[in-house]
C-alpha cells in the first residue's frame, strides 16, 4: 500500500520535447538557491527554518522533505553554512572569539571552541595561527 504523505506529487511536469529548447542559462538548481537563500540569512541573522522556506517559496515541511531527499536535514545545512562562516571570520578577521561566536550563532566562546575542533581538529587559535592574523607567544620558537 503505498504511503499519500511522501508519493504525492507536486503537480509539475516537463513540457512535451518538440526539438531542441532555446539557448538559455541554465537555472540553478533549488538546492544552490537554499544554500545562497541561507548564507544570506546567516549574514541578516534571521536563521529560521521558516523564513528561509518563506523566501523559497515553500512551507517549512516542504522544505524539509526536499533536504531529506538529498539525504540531508535542516540541521545539518544550518551547521553546515555556520561552519563556514566561522571559518571565513576566523581566518579573515581578528575579532575576538567571543564576537565570532556571537555573529555565527554559538552560544559562547567554548561552544565556538568545541565546533571548530569537532569540524577542523584544531582550536580556532591555531587556524588564526596559520592565517597569519594571531601575533606568535612571547619566546616561541619561529625557526621549525
Amino acid at each position: 500500500m503505498p504511503s499519500t504523505s511522501v508519493a504525492k506529487t507536486t503537480g509539475v511536469q516537463s513540457p512535451p520535447e518538440d526539438g531542441p529548447a532555446p539557448e538559455a542559462e541554465p537555472a540553478p538548481l533549488w538546492q544552490d538557491r537554499f544554500r545562497m537563500v541561507l548564507d544570506s540569512a546567516f549574514r541578516e541573522d534571521s536563521v529560521n527554518l521558516e523564513h528561509v522556506a518563506q523566501r523559497l517559496a515553500m512551507s517549512p515541511r516542504t522544505l524539509q522533505r526536499r533536504l531529506g531527499e538529498l539525504g540531508t536535514t535542516w540541521r545539518e545545512e544550518v551547521e553546515a553554512v555556520r561552519q563556514e562562516h566561522t571559518m571565513e571570520l576566523l581566518r579573515a578577521t581578528d575579532l575576538p572569539l567571543r564576537s565570532v561566536a556571537a555573529q555565527v550563532g554559538y552560544s559562547d566562546m567554548r561552544a565556538l571552541r568545541r565546533a571548530v575542533r569537532r569540524s577542523e581538529g584544531r582550536a580556532p587559535r591555531d587556524i588564526r595561527n596559520e592565517a597569519g592574523l594571531a601575533p606568535t607567544p612571547m619566546g616561541a620558537d619561529a625557526g621549525t
